[in-house]
């Protein structure tokens, strides 16, 4: 595989972690939309950034958080 097609690759893979909504942070940890958003707008969730009035959080560092890594 080429160096291109590998970054492309990644590049995919990278953005379908990202998860763009509370529902969908909920749903990636087991939790409600509302516990979710809860624990982004509280800080106890490090992982959760809030971009533009919305909450973004990475799959992988969310798992990482919750499962202590």
């Amino acid at each position: 595989m080429s160096s291109i097609a590998a970054n492309e690759q990644h590049q995919q893979q990278e953005q379908s972690d990202i998860l763009r909504t509370a529902a969908d942070i909920g749903a990636a940890i087991g939790l409600t939309p509302r516990q979710a958003h809860y624990l982004a707008s509280s800080g106890k969730l490090r992982s959760i950034k809030k971009v533009a009035g919305r909450y973004w959080a990475s799959k992988a560092k969310l798992i990482a958080e919750i499962s202590g890594e």
